[in-house]
């Protein structure tokens, strides 16, 4: 059973946002694009993987208590509902 979540979502979006353009941007390749990063915004840890499903897991394998983040590099959002999802630099 997840654990109860002890951060809003406003600041965990806040807080993945900001973790993921400091930490995890600078290190992102040309060839990431598209790839999904999934931050715990506790510890600050992230993996990178191909879908958000599988870095999520990845990332909770070492960190069970994660209060994950997802980030599409490459893009504005990481899904969107409908419409063109709008590009940006890795």
């Amino acid at each position: 059973m997840p654990a109860a979540r002890s951060l809003t979502l406003e600041e965990t979006a806040r807080l993945g946002k900001e973790i993921y353009e400091r930490l995890v941007l600078p290190k992102m390749q040309p060839s990431d694009k598209g790839k999904v990063v999934a931050i715990d915004v506790k510890s600050e840890a992230w993996v990178l993987d191909e879908t958000g499903i599988s870095a999520a897991q990845k990332l909770t394998i070492e960190h069970p208590d994660a209060e994950v983040w997802l980030e599409r590099v490459g893009y504005a959002t990481y899904h969107r509902m409908g419409g063109h999802s709008r590009r940006s630099s890795p």
